[in-house]
């Protein structure tokens, strides 16, 4: 195993398989009571008080137009220097060295930077940076 290989953690929304950098989570919560954000799409679904910081959670599945995450799932939190932005999930699953597996640059979605090909199927390795530009642009509508 390559020590410099990524770590990935793997969660489930709208019964698909996503991944993130594990660098770029900040810490994965239990799910929280969310304070409305007043004039907010609805796929942001309130903001939680992250030691001391206002973030904002997203319903990751509704903005991706794959369902809806449901309720009581943990909450990812992102690196606050990358944005103060959580998502919901249904389930976390794991985490795992990213040369573990085999990857395919091939996707149809502009949220998914690769696919990550596993004994399960497949995981969309989110373009974090494309979601939250685009969640940001959604805040200033």
């Amino acid at each position: 195993m390559n020590e410099q290989a990524d770590q990935l953690i793997f969660f489930m929304i709208a019964g698909e398989i996503f991944a993130i950098d594990l660098k770029d989570i900040a810490e994965i919560i239990p799910p929280q009571p969310l304070f409305p954000i007043p004039w907010t799409p609805p796929v942001f679904k309130g903001a939680i008080n992250f030691h001391g910081r206002l973030v904002a959670i997203l319903d990751l599945a509704e903005f991706m137009n794959i369902g809806q995450t449901g309720i009581g799932g943990e909450i990812i939190v992102l690196n606050l220097k990358l944005a103060n932005l959580g998502f919901c999930t249904d389930q976390v699953m794991n985490i795992e060295f990213s040369d573990n597996h085999l990857e395919d640059n091939k996707s149809n979605s502009r949220f998914i930077d690769r696919l990550i090909l596993l004994d399960e199927g497949e995981a969309g390795k989110l373009a974090l940076p494309q979601i939250i530009a685009i969640a940001g642009e959604s805040l200033l509508r």
